[in-house]
């Protein structure tokens, strides 16, 4: 036999059916009564009745709970009714009497009619528990909310396993109107389909009012979509808790829950000019409100809403945005950007927190087959993304609006990319090659254009006004990580100057370069190539030694800062200048694996055999030493196993340490000391008079770049005069 849970055992039922006869005496299933205003009325006197219908249509009249009396006691109900149907099961409510009294009314398994009606609550005692339930109204020819379907001033509704589909029929009503109620709980259910106008009601769903400490209002594991409201000041629900809720204590529980849900497609019309939410909750105390592992997709557009949000909370006083956050704990925001808007306590300017689940903080790009190229913050994409460009675009308006903060961000390449802004600055960021290989995932950098790029100079990589390093295509600041993993990236000569833009730069915060940072920036290079265009005949060519002797010159990594720049089996080559640049603190590994080669070839100069793999510069912009380190296993630098030259330029001086490891010689200190094994000085003269010296010296390790070769000749007086050549 059906039954109510927590039902008594003892109470009596009766059965209705079409068939019935108001004479039977209802008490089984071959002698029902036709009616169920029969049964009351030919046993007025009790106060609980259990009603067994067939899958007929069958009328209540809201009327009949007149007929019990209150009781003497506020501990009792008046009445308890309990109707259970079957497959096919129509109930349906007749009467404009719609106040159940101090009465319990159970539903289980039917349809239920709502006809003109609404089911009113309004003394404590009262009760409503509809179970396996379909809501329609007049056969389902009326919106189902021209009506609301229960208000409640106070008593308690318990809705389980219910289905309300408003199949777009529109009107003007919130579906659940409450009132200082004892509890309200939605669970297992789906509503959908609800259209909403007028502006008399703002709230869709649900509007609560004067939700006091040891109240409680709860949706949970409910699905609740395609709702909309015309009204441009609507919402789904709006919950205003009492003031008395400020002297709460922990063991009354939360308040307003909402947890294990799905709210999907429910939308407004878009605000003009002021900020709503799906969700608005006013007057909160953090202790009083718990929402958990829902799913939100509501908010779509961030050009149409703009000012809409998905929950949006005011704070009671004494309670702080911080502190809410711990009433949030799980949930899913999909596509949306502002899922989440909090106003603390009389302030007028909005906090916006917990944007979207850390799922997010990957994304996929692929050349080949994405197919978003944006050009704007417009969404949160996560696949289909077919530019890098628009990878950043993404990452960079979610950090903007304090969403995935302190997160680590991976982007997976795939493909071939035309990039010139990829600065990643504060964050952490990987970018991942596609199958660790870093031949398939391949970004050419063209620089931009910029009319006020400097020349070489001295400390070039340390002024603080120079833009160079801040445009170029990879940048790391203070707190920032960036990490490429099997990525290649070539460096476009595609106009003059354009090879002075370093590939990626470490460097402090902008304007505060050479400064000791607590948290310096960290670039990790794995299994990647960093490129130039190659020699670079035109610059050197015919030159002067002092200009073929900046060192300095367009690096394809700068780091200049106290961070640390690690390279493991990384290769970096073809540089037009200076291979790695390091400076103000810098500490730079590079690990057996790695190769630096070819970088700063002075082709068509009279040093066309010199390389520039790394330089160091440890003195900073204000002229001050910091000390910059670079450890380097010789293996990585293949000038060295075919001459035992480094290419590593590390004065000590200027506060630069440099270690070489080798398998032979353990470390060596930048490079072998030069060694001079013979040397001559012819001196011509011309039909003028003149005399010309020419000085030939022979030996190994030599470098005139970096080792300052004094000539001392004596006249005939012997004197000593000294010349640097």
């Amino acid at each position: 036999m059906p039954f109510v849970p927590n039902w008594p055992r003892n109470i009596s039922v009766f059965y209705i059916t079409k068939d019935g006869l108001g004479e039977n005496d209802c008490q089984s299933p071959n002698t029902p009564c036709d009616f169920i205003e029969t049964v009351i009325i030919k046993y007025i006197n009790l106060t609980e009745y259990q009603f067994n219908i067939d899958d007929d249509v069958h009328m209540f009249s809201l009327i009949l709970f007149k007929y019990f009396p209150e009781p003497s006691s506020y501990k009792e109900s008046a009445c308890k009714i309990a109707i259970l149907g079957i497959e096919g099961t129509i109930l349906k409510l007749v009467n404009t009497y719609d106040y159940l009294e101090s009465c319990q009314f159970y539903l289980q398994n039917l349809t239920l009619d709502l006809s003109g009606l609404e089911l009113q609550l309004e003394k404590r005692k009262s009760l409503v528990e509809l179970t396996n339930v379909i809501v329609i109204r007049n056969g389902g020819n009326t919106a189902i909310n021209s009506e609301s379907n229960i208000m409640s001033s106070d008593g308690i509704v318990y809705l389980n396993n219910i289905l309300i589909d408003g199949e777009g029929k529109t009107g003007e009503q919130t579906l659940f109107y409450i009132e200082n109620v004892i509890a309200f709980i939605l669970n297992n259910s789906l509503i959908q389909n609800i259209r909403k106008s007028g502006e008399d009601q703002n709230q869709t769903l649900m509007y609560v009012e004067d939700l006091k400490s040891g109240s409680v209002v709860a949706i949970e594991n409910t699905t609740i979509q395609n709702t909309y409201t015309g009204s441009i000041h609507g919402q789904l629900i709006l919950a205003k808790f009492n003031w008395d809720i400020f002297n709460y204590t922990t063991s009354n529980g939360h308040a307003f829950i909402i947890k294990g849900s799905t709210f999907i497609n429910n939308n407004n019309f878009p605000q003009s000019n002021k900020n709503s939410a799906v969700i608005i909750l006013i007057d909160v105390k953090s202790q009083l409100l718990k929402l958990e592992n829902n799913k939100f997709d509501n908010v779509k557009i961030k050009q149409i809403n703009v000012y809409d949000y998905e929950v949006s909370l005011t704070l009671a006083e004494g309670t702080s945005s911080d502190d809410v956050i711990q009433s949030f704990e799980g949930n899913t925001f999909v596509a949306n950007m502002k899922p989440i808007i909090v106003y603390e306590f009389e302030s007028k300017h909005p906090i916006t927190f917990l944007a979207i689940p850390q799922i997010y903080a990957q994304l996929k790009v692929s050349s080949k087959t994405g197919n978003v190229s944006c050009i704007e913050y417009d969404d949160d994409y996560t696949s289909d993304i077919k530019t890098l460009s628009c990878a950043m675009i993404v990452i960079r308006g979610q950090d903007k609006e304090g969403q995935l903060q302190n997160e680590s961000r991976m982007v997976l390449v795939d493909g071939e990319f035309d990039e010139s802004d990829m600065r990643t600055d504060g964050l952490i960021i990987t970018f991942y090659g596609n199958q660790h290989q870093s031949a398939s995932s391949l970004i050419s950098f063209k620089p931009n254009l910029y009319s006020d790029i400097k020349p070489p100079k001295a400390s070039y990589y340390n002024d603080e006004s120079n833009n160079i390093i801040d445009n170029s295509l990879f940048r790391v600041t203070n707190g920032g990580q960036l990490n490429l993993d099997s990525i290649q990236v070539t460096r476009i000569r595609s106009f003059i100057g354009a090879e002075e833009i370093p590939i990626v730069s470490v460097v402090p915060e902008s304007g505060k370069y050479g400064e000791i940072s607590s948290i310096p920036g960290i670039l990790t290079l794995t299994n990647s190539i960093i490129s130039g265009s190659g020699s670079f005949a035109d610059k050197w060519s015919g030159k002067g030694i002092e200009l073929i002797c900046n060192i300095e010159y367009a690096p394809l990594i700068v780091a200049s800062s106290s961070g640390k720049v690690q390279l493991i089996g990384t290769t970096v080559t073809q540089s037009e200048g200076a291979g790695i640049y390091a400076s103000g603190g810098t500490q730079l590994s590079v690990d057996s694996k790695s190769s630096l080669d070819s970088n700063g070839e002075r082709v068509g100069s009279s040093l066309s055999g010199m390389q520039t793999n790394v330089v160091c510069d440890g003195i900073n912009i204000n002229g001050t030493t910091i000390t910059t380190s670079i450890e380097i296993n010789s293996n990585s630098l293949p000038s060295y196993t075919l001459n035992n030259e480094t290419w590593v330029f590390a004065d000590i001086s200027k506060g630069c340490i440099s270690i070489i490891i080798t398998n032979t010689d353990g470390e060596i200190v930048s490079h072998y000391s030069p060694v001079i094994t013979k040397g001559s000085i012819t001196i011509s003269s011309d039909d003028s008079g003149s005399k010309a010296v020419k000085i030939i010296v022979s030996g190994i390790h030599i470098n005139p770049c970096d080792r300052i070769l004094y000539l001392e000749l004596r006249d005939e007086m012997q004197e000593t005069n000294q010349f640097i050549v």
